[in-house]
């Protein structure tokens, strides 16, 4: 069961959203969700107090507290929900500052029907992911045999779960960067090739204080060729180390 909360001042833009997600729910096998409104900020902010949520959708612009700093707040006493902002604010400034925030993802109004299905799978598969984490007794990284405590593993078996990776680097984590980012895209092109293979491979991601160790495994089935032209393609990547089942990026 998720627990889902919809934040926004209008109700017929709340009434919207849990219909595509009460939708969603009778379509998916397995996927059951309850959900809860909230009609501004403020109100947010005392739900997520009182129990805690999965997935928040919060608006930007709402009276008596907006949508930036309700994301402020719920992120301050909740370092797991995953929220994010729905809102028709065309303002690029706006839209980083609730990302600045706490926000992970950000999707436009008129939401789109059909765009909203697509990630809400990716997002409840974070969910999972953050409720039940898989972790390692040992090492996994080509670069160090420490092992870290901050360790978190996808399983890329369809397009849908590496777009999972893809958003949750490079759409919603806080220490973005242009090296994590030019590392993120070359893993995913290397998965997309081992999807075409109908191959399954996992990427572990382990964390330092001061950096990211991006280990994909399970890639004996794909070629060396075809890494090496993924790698050619991404000439700014050079910090990476390979072996014949995976490859990491530090």
């Amino acid at each position: 069961m998720n627990k889902i909360m919809i934040v926004d001042d209008n109700p017929n833009n709340r009434m919207l959203l849990r219909v595509m997600l009460e939708e969603y729910a009778r379509e998916t096998p397995g996927c059951e969700l309850e959900l809860a409104e909230a009609f501004n900020g403020s109100e947010a902010v005392g739900l997520a107090a009182s129990e805690p949520f999965d997935l928040i959708f919060m608006d930007i612009m709402m009276p008596e507290m907006d949508g930036i700093e309700a994301t402020r707040r719920i992120r301050a006493q909740d370092g797991n929900v995953m929220i994010v902002a729905v809102s028709a604010v065309d303002d690029a400034a706006r839209q980083k500052e609730i990302l600045q925030n706490g926000a992970e993802d950000y999707i436009p109004k008129p939401v789109n029907a059909d765009i909203f299905r697509s990630r809400i799978g990716n997002y409840l598969a974070l969910v999972a992911s953050r409720t039940h984490p898989r972790h390692y007794g040992e090492s996994v990284n080509l670069y160090t045999p420490e092992v870290f405590s901050r360790q978190l593993v996808f399983r890329i078996g369809s397009e849908d779960e590496l777009a999972e990776f893809w958003e949750y680097y490079l759409l919603g984590h806080e220490h973005r960067s242009e090296s994590l980012s030019d590392a993120v895209r070359t893993l995913c092109a290397i998965g997309d090739i081992a999807l075409k293979l109908e191959l399954t491979v996992r990427i572990v991601v382990e964390e330092s204080d001061t950096r990211f160790f991006f280990t994909m495994t399970e890639i004996g089935g794909v070629d060396a060729k075809l890494i090496r032209l993924a790698l050619a393609k991404n000439p700014t990547v050079t910090d990476y180390r390979t072996e014949a089942e995976k490859i990491t990026f530090a």
